[in-house]
């Protein structure tokens, strides 16, 4: 007869203990923290209170929640269950003997406390809401939208939150108005907002706010069966490394939030190692993201709100690489009073296509340009029929001198003069920043492009090309040399980028060689003299300068000389 009690006894022991097996798991640490969290939501509810003033009945109410819970889940639900509800219910004590006047400015300041940055939020962005609730969702929803928010500005304006344009004071609330208006404000209110905040920052604060709520009300068999689920998708692909998800999930989490140090003062990071550093945090974030899914047991993890962590890590790296990616239209800005032409680029030598001089002097037209952009060469040929011209008849050539008043204009442009090697004449060199140069020859007329050289290792010899080069060939090769090219974005040895370079430049080379050419034939085809045929050949090459200038860099002005 003993033995029965005995057993029960024995089987009542266990489950007890079992029950409280889960309370010995639990930090003091943690259970200080959440004592903290109602203290402040105590002192909220009540004016001039302070969380330490709460503090011993938060301890209470802890203790409380934390000795009849069955589990460490069932524990977080009960506290903010409870909070809720003290949170719903709780009203402030009104003295017997206060006037009406007194209850009323009482209740409006509890009711603008509560809802008054809430009902600011939605006024700042009640246009914009409207605006792309109509552009995603369809007018009818704008407008359904649209009336929430003008009952939404009444009660703001109620408050005192905003102030209304034109009109006046109203009379003060009865109480029964007040109560009506407190029963609008705690029923519709967060939900206004929440479809504001939907439709201004979806990506954001808004999918912050809806992945701690999912986080929060997900209960254990919606958890299991994710992870059962998550399991036999990997499973199916093959990936192993998500066996242990717990693990993956916390190395992961660490991974993610830890702060990127500060170079020190012997090293320096340049931006794109910087962008890298918050790729490889982004990458760790999805990482963890993925493995939470794989979780069967979620309530067991020591941290809280992962799916909102990941997501902050996520925006934060997202913004830092798109502010650091984005061009700022002052980083090249001279400070000096003198304005400077924008950034020149090596791709432009290639991006940019110089238009065809028509005779009076103005551009080709926005089709010929658009036709020239598919098959430049092709547009480039002249379509008069003016006498095709290839070389200089009387300008520059060996033994002649160069005119007066072309030196001044040649420095105008910053064209540089320069002596080819075995008598052959002159040539003209136009430098565009430190991006690319332009060597002009006039015997024969060809036009070749060369990338700019920041760090010279070797010596070149420059050659005059021959009417049977190439015409207006571009070259960077030189086999001794260690120097970098930096193209599209992307620094790299001269080796691994000369070929796709060359090429380009050459078909640069082609196409200014062509306009060359043409501003000659144009302007010279009337001449009969050699004095009128040194004036038209300047023009020409004046006219060809101004070309290049007015293409490769816009804002180009002429010095003063």
């Amino acid at each position: 007869m003993s033995t029965a009690p005995a057993s029960a006894a024995g089987a009542g022991g266990s489950d007890a203990s079992a029950q409280d097996s889960w309370r010995s798991k639990v930090s003091q640490e943690y259970r200080n923290t959440e004592v903290r969290e109602i203290s402040k939501v105590l002192a909220s509810l009540e004016p001039g209170a302070t969380p330490q003033s709460k503090l011993m009945l938060a301890i209470k109410f802890e203790e409380q929640i934390f000795g009849s819970s069955k589990s460490l889940e069932d524990y977080r639900k009960r506290l903010t269950k409870r909070l809720k509800k003290v949170q719903k219910s709780y009203k402030p004590t009104v003295d017997t003997t206060q006037t009406l006047e007194q209850q009323r400015t009482q209740r409006m300041a509890e009711m603008k406390r509560k809802h008054g940055d809430t009902l600011k939020f939605v006024m700042e962005h009640d246009a914009q809401a409207v605006r792309l609730c109509e552009e995603k969702s369809g007018s009818v929803r704008a407008k359904h939208l649209q009336q929430h928010l003008a009952n939404a500005r009444q009660w703001a304006i109620a408050l005192g939150v905003i102030t209304h344009p034109t009109k006046k004071a109203s009379r003060p609330f009865t109480l029964d108005e007040l109560d009506r208006l407190q029963t609008h404000l705690d029923s519709r209110v967060d939900n206004i907002r929440s479809h504001v905040l939907k439709y201004t920052h979806p990506d954001t604060q808004f999918m912050q706010e809806q992945l701690e709520a999912l986080e929060t009300e997900m209960g254990p068999e919606a958890n299991l069966l994710l992870a059962k689920t998550t399991i036999r998708r990997f499973q199916k692909l093959g990936w192993t490394e998500f066996d242990d998800a717990k693990s993956v999930l916390l190395s992961s989490l660490e991974k993610a939030q830890a702060p990127i140090p500060p170079p020190s003062r012997l090293q320096t990071r340049t931006k794109e190692e910087e962008i890298l550093l918050h790729l490889e945090k982004l990458r760790a974030a999805s990482q963890a993201l993925v493995a939470y899914m794989a979780v069967e047991h979620k309530e067991s993890l020591p941290q809280r709100n992962v799916l909102s962590r990941c997501h902050t890590v996520a925006i934060q790296s997202i913004q830092y690489i798109l502010d650091a990616t984005t061009k700022d239209p002052n980083e090249h800005k001279d400070k000096s009073s003198k304005p400077q032409e924008s950034m020149v680029t090596l791709e432009d030598a290639w991006t940019k296509i110089m238009e065809l001089p028509l005779s009076g002097g103005e551009t080709s037209s926005d089709a010929a340009t658009a036709a020239a952009s598919v098959d430049p060469i092709a547009a480039a040929l002249p379509t008069n029929k003016t006498r095709r011209v290839i070389k200089s008849r009387v300008l520059l050539t060996s033994g002649r001198k160069l005119p007066m008043n072309l030196l001044p204009a040649l420095k105008r442009k910053s064209a540089k003069l320069v002596q080819s090697l075995a008598g052959q004449g002159t040539h003209i060199v136009l430098n565009f920043e430190d991006a690319f140069s332009m060597n002009i020859y006039l015997k024969p007329l060809l036009v070749r492009f060369h990338a700019t050289e920041p760090h010279h290792t070797t010596t070149s010899t420059t050659t005059t090309p021959t009417s049977s080069s190439t015409a207006g060939g571009g070259n960077i090769h030189n086999s001794h040399d260690t120097t970098t090219v930096k193209v599209w974005g992307v620094t790299a040895p001269k080796s691994q980028l000369e070929h796709v370079v060359a090429r380009r430049l050459r078909h640069a080379s082609a196409h200014a060689t062509r306009v060359l050419r043409h501003c000659f034939s144009t302007l010279t085809a009337k001449a009969k003299s050699d004095f009128d045929i040194e004036i038209a050949e300047g023009g020409a090459l004046l006219q060809f300068l101004t070309l290049a200038r007015a293409t490769y860099m816009p804002k180009w002005q002429d010095a003063d000389m």
